[in-house]
């Protein structure tokens, strides 16, 4: 089983916390889907940076025809703070984008084997 780890900085108005690390909270059992998912956080996080850039202010690109773009009839920028991925199963699922916020960034992602799948302590 593989997961996708994330390094991300958090923070508020008073301080900043970088080198968090965190899973995505979702398994794949092969290298491939794990793989797609990591691509489509890379580019979701690109989409969202440009987004929050001035430069999208004057030229609105639009993503809903993105494969990770989730779309939600209950709140327009909903898709900032999602991922749509590979399910495995030959289907997609959504996770949340916790490293995207006024005062998140992302440093980096990474896929490794899950350890909740491949090990145990006592």
């Amino acid at each position: 089983m593989y997961t996708i780890r994330i390094t991300y900085g958090t923070g508020s108005s008073f301080h900043k916390e970088e080198g968090l690390v965190d899973e995505v909270g979702y398994c794949w059992e092969n290298l491939e889907d794990a793989q797609e998912a990591l691509k489509r956080i890379k580019e979701h996080y690109e989409a969202y940076r440009d987004v929050h850039s001035y430069e999208y202010k004057r030229k609105k690109k639009d993503y809903s025809r993105e494969v990770w773009f989730h779309k939600d009839d209950t709140w327009e920028d909903l898709w900032q703070h999602r991922v749509t991925v590979p399910d495995g199963k030959g289907g997609s699922a959504v996770i949340d984008a916790f490293w995207c916020g006024y005062f998140e960034s992302l440093d980096g992602a990474e896929i490794v084997l899950d350890p909740d799948k491949n090990s145990f302590r006592i």
